[in-house]
């Protein structure tokens, strides 16, 4: 899925694709936008490292503000995954997972473990417990990576569930050469669940 389909890629100066990315980006993601970017980036750059630091500081405001309970914060932190799995997708250059309330976060391949941090959500749908992540295998992972790491501006690196296919098409119209080769996986798209 393309954003700007009104601006060609190749037209754009590295200077002009900084400017842009600042409506759009973190700090941690300009920083690193030679690679698609996934929690621990993100993790790194807001809490120190750790997922289980970077949720446990948003829930003690949540707790705070009178948002969420300290029961219900424990379930959160302190229980294994359960429930449906969320399926990974990648907005913006970064791995995501959606919420049924629409809520989205950052997640991590290494780390696959999905909590809604809408304060109205929490993860409402698994009793306020953890959910797993589904991402793709790592042979497709680097497939998609190197499919979207061939356009220069990382707003336009998204991948909704599409084939490696229908990504490297979207590269070539929109006036990229087709710089990754595209693997043949018989379902278009194998996953495999962690």
């Amino acid at each position: 899925m393309y954003k700007l389909e009104s601006q060609e890629q190749t037209d754009l100066s590295d200077k002009e694709i900084r400017k842009m990315l600042r409506k759009y980006l973190t700090p941690y993601q300009m920083n690193q936008r030679a690679e698609l970017t996934a929690g621990r980036h993100h993790w790194k750059w807001f809490a120190g490292g750790k997922r289980k630091d970077f949720i446990e500081r948003h829930l003690k405001g949540f707790v705070k503000r009178g948002h969420t309970t300290q029961e219900m914060a424990n379930r959160i932190l302190n229980h294994e995954p359960v429930g449906p799995q969320v399926d990974a997708i990648i907005v913006d250059g970064r791995w995501v997972a959606r919420c049924e309330c629409i809520g989205q976060e950052v997640v991590d391949p290494d780390d696959p473990v999905f909590v809604c941090l809408n304060p109205s959500c929490l993860n409402i749908m698994t009793d306020h417990k953890p959910r797993k992540v589904k991402f793709p295998n790592e042979k497709t992972q680097k497939a998609i990576s190197e499919i979207l790491l061939a356009r220069p501006n990382p707003v336009n690196r998204n991948w909704l569930g599409e084939t490696l296919e229908e990504l490297e098409k979207e590269n070539v119209e929109h006036g990229l050469e087709k710089r990754a080769k595209v693997m043949r996986i018989e379902d278009g798209m194998d996953h495999t669940n962690q």
